[in-house]
């Protein structure tokens, strides 16, 4: 019986023991869980901001394998609005101002880096008389078409245009080649799987948001380009 009761003494001294060190036991885990609670919450943060903002650099390009390209120009479809309102509604204002001729020369870029001829520029939207782009495709010597304008000398109907275009290249001019679309919009999606099944190169060249996750199955390459790489030299902050 004395044993017994010195069992039960001890076995409640040590509940009464581990009630004491329960808060400093928490306290502890609590402490060892912060970082990682906090590197959990910084993951799922910037996945969620991934996702919303549709960052290219989250984009995997997986399109089936193009056929032995029998051209190595590329031919550009340039989504003026789509592009510009990405810059300005992103950090850069609506003063911002696109170089049509340095815009075509970064689309045009090789995955290496390497310039590639131009054989066709499509741009729906409005080049300004004095843009670089004039002069380079007169040099260059390559196809211009622009889309359609309504009132006050405003693009119209941009997807439609672009669309149509892309799929008359694909029948129209000597191929396999490369198709670069130089916007982020899943309009582009039902086109650009032609371009696939027609075993044509496919290219995104964008800014660094606002691309669609439906793209990605027909899409070889996303590729971004910097609105100060695109900008008019007379618009850039004195």
């Amino acid at each position: 019986m004395a044993e017994n009761a010195e069992l039960a003494a001890e076995q409640g001294g040590s509940r009464e023991a581990a009630r004491k060190d329960a808060p400093a036991n928490s306290t502890r885990l609590i402490a060892r869980a912060a970082p990682i609670v906090g590197r959990l919450l910084f993951l799922v943060l910037v996945t969620t901001m991934s996702k919303k903002r549709g960052l290219l650099s989250s984009r995997t390009p997986r399109a089936p394998a193009h056929g032995e390209l029998a051209d190595a120009g590329v031919h550009i479809f340039v989504d003026d609005q789509n592009l510009f309102w990405g810059i300005t509604n992103d950090k850069y204002g609506k003063g911002f101002r696109i170089d049509f001729g340095r815009l075509a020369l970064e689309a045009a870029m090789g995955p290496t880096g390497h310039a590639r001829p131009i054989r066709s520029a499509y741009i729906a939207g409005v080049i300004p008389d004095d843009d670089s782009f004039w002069k380079i495709a007169e040099n260059a010597g390559f196809r211009v078409k622009r889309g359609y304008l309504g009132t006050k000398n405003r693009s119209k109907q941009d997807d439609a245009y672009l669309i149509t275009e892309i799929v008359a290249t694909l029948y129209e001019q000597p191929g396999p080649a490369t198709i670069i679309v130089v916007a982020g919009d899943a309009d582009y999606g039902p086109p650009l799987e032609k371009v696939t099944a027609k075993r044509w190169r496919s290219e995104i060249a964008f800014i660094d948001h606002s691309v669609s996750v439906a793209l990605e199955p027909h899409v070889h390459q996303f590729r971004e380009i910097l609105p100060t790489s695109i900008q008019r030299y007379d618009n850039y902050p004195v």
